[in-house]
């Protein structure tokens, strides 16, 4: 077994378990929700879905939305506000959920084409998107592979690591998931807004 953490950026959950050496991303998954399920379990739960898509005629797996369950007082940030060590935000107990529109693409039959939404009216979509990071923090789940591309692997595949010849997730890996925009087409210019630019010497504002 090895020692493994799970992070949901922006719904501050932050987790840490067991897990079997080699495990799939979706594994890790399955088991925090096994574990945040359990009776008597006083924390944030997790719950998610998949959603089987097609690409290129093969089915593949992904995940499709992420909820969290607070209670009063875990939805809490990781980033502190002052030096002491309960100098955190504290956000409202309750659901915080989202899902992602990767089944809102249509995929071309030709695969050099770009993806574009099937509604014509957006300029982009909303997808879940997972990062593996090494006990050195390196992102080892999108690193370049031998052909100097980037792929995505479904999380229901097992990654794996060129330079080592590793697969799956190792001890102390971090598994963050993201809801990022993705762009299908030009969205044109934001309207002007008023904005206050800081100077080279302001220090930086705390995150969340």
């Amino acid at each position: 077994m090895i020692d493994i953490k799970l992070d949901i950026a922006g719904f501050y959950f932050r987790y840490e378990t067991k897990i079997e050496e080699g495990s799939t991303v979706k594994q890790l998954m399955q088991k925090v929700k096994e574990e945040t399920h359990t009776v008597g379990f006083q924390g944030a739960k997790l719950d998610f879905e998949s959603e089987c898509i097609t690409i290129n005629e093969m089915p593949k797996e992904f995940l499709d939305a992420i909820t969290i369950e607070h209670t009063d007082t875990s939805a809490r940030s990781g980033q502190k506000y002052g030096p002491g060590n309960n100098d955190v935000r504290l956000y409202p107990g309750g659901i915080y959920s989202a899902a992602d529109e990767a089944g809102d693409f249509a995929i071309p039959s030709d695969n050099t084409q770009p993806f574009v939404a099937t509604d014509r009216n957006k300029t982009g979509l909303l997808a879940w998107q997972y990062y593996v990071y090494d006990a050195k923090g390196v992102d080892v789940s999108r690193a370049p592979t031998t052909s100097a591309t980037r792929r995505v692997i479904p999380y229901s595949k097992t990654i794996t690591r060129d330079a080592e010849a590793i697969v799956g997730l190792q001890h102390d890996d971090t598994v963050v998931w993201r809801l990022i925009m993705v762009r299908t087409r030009p969205n044109g210019l934001l309207p002007p807004k008023m904005i206050h630019v800081c100077d080279d010497t302001a220090d930086a504002l705390p995150m969340n």
